[in-house]
């Protein structure tokens, strides 16, 4: 976790669409961020790990 104005490190983000991210009416900074993923049914550590690689093609997980 982090603090306000702090930015996680990229293991910890999924991938979304503009509209998803900020755009949209239920956009993930438009409202309550644990309820934005319990209503798409995703769980975001879960799904943000093999999201995840570095320059040379290597998950994050795989140096763990």
């Amino acid at each position: 976790m982090t603090g306000m104005q702090e930015k996680p490190h990229d293991k910890w983000t999924v991938p979304l669409c503009a509209w998803c991210h900020r755009e949209g009416p239920n956009a993930q900074h438009k409202m309550n961020e644990c309820k934005f993923w319990k209503e798409r049914n995703i769980d975001p550590v879960e799904t943000a790990g093999p999201c995840f690689y570095n320059e040379y093609g290597y998950r994050w997980f795989d140096f763990t």
